[in-house]
């Protein structure tokens, strides 16, 4: 479950940032390409639901789920300025569609493992681990992300700005 919180919140919230600040993006449109995730994060999960529902076997989709995540998670670092908006597409649905296989496989595990009278329980205890991943997720992601800003910022010779700069009104 700290995978899946990771997952969702690391991406998507410097994912956002990445669009607008390097690949020029406006917030609106922006979310509406990080919207793709979470739309194939559902699908997914309805139908591994579906899946597990009826044949009973989750362990086999747990596996394959991780290697999409994981997969899916390399394809993203690869992300640069030359990327178009529909390789950051195809690289959040196949990501998204990772976590949702993988979050009702977890949930599924999770509660095999404990008697029947603690459902409860458990599924409170994987909601706060997932919590727990996302807090644990933006902070990782964020620490890779300014650690690579900083080397590439150090590496590359200053630009000049357009023109010459503009007083500051206010300061006069």
């Amino acid at each position: 479950m700290l995978v899946i919180g990771a997952g969702i919140f690391g991406v998507s919230f410097f994912l956002a940032y990445f669009m607008q600040g390097v690949l020029g993006y406006s917030p609106t449109t922006s979310g509406l390409l990080l919207s793709t995730e979470i739309i194939s994060l559902v699908i997914t999960a309805s139908l591994a639901g579906q899946v597990i529902s009826r044949t009973g076997r989750y362990k086999a989709l747990a596996v394959v789920a991780a290697v999409i995540v994981a997969i899916g998670g390399w394809l993203l670092t690869q992300l640069n300025t030359e990327t178009s908006g529909i390789d950051v597409v195809w690289r959040l649905i196949f990501f998204g569609a990772g976590l949702g296989l993988l979050y009702p496989s977890l949930m599924v595990a999770a509660q095999n493992a404990l008697p029947q009278s603690m459902l409860g329980t458990i599924s409170g205890a994987t909601q706060f681990f997932e919590e727990m991943g996302a807090i644990i997720g933006v902070t990782l992601v964020g620490a890779l992300v300014t650690g690579r800003l900083a080397g590439e910022l150090s590496a590359a010779p200053p630009r000049r700005t357009r023109g010459p700069r503009r007083p500051d009104p206010a300061a006069q």
